[in-house]
């Protein structure tokens, strides 16, 4: 028998992703009833534990399951514990790092924002134990990235994306794209260091590492600097959506960011980030958190968005994104099989000129900007671009001959 309570978008989702769905919701203590009749809905955990993995919710997960007391299957029981467990002494080594980042570039007098990692933790849940980060995300100015990208290296870290760069190609990268990855071997992690918020200058313009700050308290005593809480609303959003709201992870923290906001603080959040140019990624995270993880909101607010056809096709894109067949599936790297989610992203502003901007963000090829002519190479990146998409569609087009042929399926 079907559920009265699942809102359509919960109805495409599987009954495993439905229960992981309500590990997410914070705070955990108003739904342990919801998280035990859809536990008695699950039929194979196995896919529960894939699924976990999968949207990167060991941590939220685990923290349910003691929470509500759930039985089930002893081995995927206590894998999911484990994972849990494990989640927390990575989030205590990330933050440790943010905080020995945070210290080095404060004592260089660099300005600078962390923008999700260990204070979004402390933001949305009070507690650096349940929320997953495989990265720290470090905002500076572009006037200072050179020179960051040096202290880094002294803390050793290695640039790994983009890779074998001097200063001066390494500037001109910064000016084309938004982001270079360092990693740390000794110490395990990864910086992704950022000069700008987006590729897209009408996507969030004027905010930068000089923006308007809030201090958050890690550990006792120790504190490391992020957006205030209205621009780092907008900048979730636009991030997810960037993505297509991928990972369920995403949506959880953003849900746990707005628990406890009176109806016109969220309402103000909302209209910040129509002001810097994300309102429809702003909408689509709203009805992410209302129709999947069900958390409680305007619904003057709610019904705004849901009027709005950018914001309901949105919806749907991202639920196709993290659910359904993607479920356990991990995002492709293929150019092809991400198409869907880039050219979601011209929904972001439905206008001639930001379609514009964002075509030239899409088609960029800051690499060969930093090492050659970068008209040249923006010319022949767009080539090769076009190019690979044929290519992938014929391979894709014969892939399905052959199966259709032998009878066996890809899925």
């Amino acid at each position: 028998m079907s559920d009265p309570s699942l809102t359509p978008s919960l109805r495409r989702l599987s009954p495993e992703l439905r229960f992981v769905a309500a590990c997410c919701r914070w705070p955990q203590e108003d739904v342990v009833e919801t998280l035990r009749e859809r536990a008695a809905r699950v039929g194979d955990w196995e896919r529960v534990a894939a699924i976990v993995k999968r949207q990167r919710v060991q941590g939220l997960v685990a923290h349910a399951i003691r929470g509500a007391d759930l039985r089930f299957d002893d081995g995927v029981r206590a894998q999911l514990l484990a994972e849990g467990d494990a989640i927390a002494r990575g989030s205590l080594a990330g933050a440790a790092e943010t905080l020995r980042i945070n210290r080095l570039l404060a004592a260089e007098g660099i300005d600078r924002l962390f923008l999700k990692g260990a204070p979004l933790a402390m933001l949305a849940y009070g507690t650096l134990a349940y929320k997953k980060s495989i990265d720290i995300d470090l905002l500076v100015t572009r006037d200072e990235l050179v020179r960051t990208a040096a202290l880094l290296r002294s803390a050793g870290y290695r640039c790994v994306d983009p890779e074998g760069l001097s200063d001066e190609q390494f500037a001109v990268w910064a000016e084309h794209y938004r982001e270079s990855t360092w990693i740390n071997a000794a110490r395990g992690t990864v910086v992704d260091l950022h000069s700008q918020l987006s590729d897209n200058p009408l996507w969030m313009p004027g905010i930068d590492a000089c923006s308007p700050a809030q201090a958050v308290a890690i550990t006792h005593g120790h504190a490391a600097p992020t957006l205030q809480d209205a621009t780092l609303f907008a900048y979730l959003c636009m991030h997810g959506a960037v993505h297509s709201w991928a990972r369920l992870k995403w949506i959880a923290d953003v849900s746990a960011l707005l628990h406890g906001r009176s109806d016109a603080e969220l309402t103000a959040w909302f209209e910040h980030a129509e002001a810097l140019g994300v309102g429809h990624c702003a909408g689509q995270a709203l009805l992410l958190c209302n129709d999947v993880l069900l958390t409680p909101l305007p619904p003057t607010l709610v019904a705004r968005c849901r009027a709005r056809w950018v914001d309901r096709a949105l919806l749907r894109l991202a639920i196709g994104a993290f659910g359904e067949r993607q479920e356990v599936r991990e995002p492709g790297p293929a150019l092809l099989s991400n198409i869907p989610v880039r050219l979601a992203t011209f929904l972001f502003q439905p206008t001639l000129g930001h379609a514009r901007h964002q075509l030239r963000a899409l088609l960029a090829n800051p690499e060969s900007r930093a090492r050659s002519d970068g008209r040249r190479a923006d010319a022949l990146y767009t080539l090769g671009a076009v190019g690979r998409i044929i290519r992938r569609k014929i391979d894709l087009m014969a892939q399905r001959r052959r199966e259709r042929s032998t009878g066996s399926p890809r899925d």
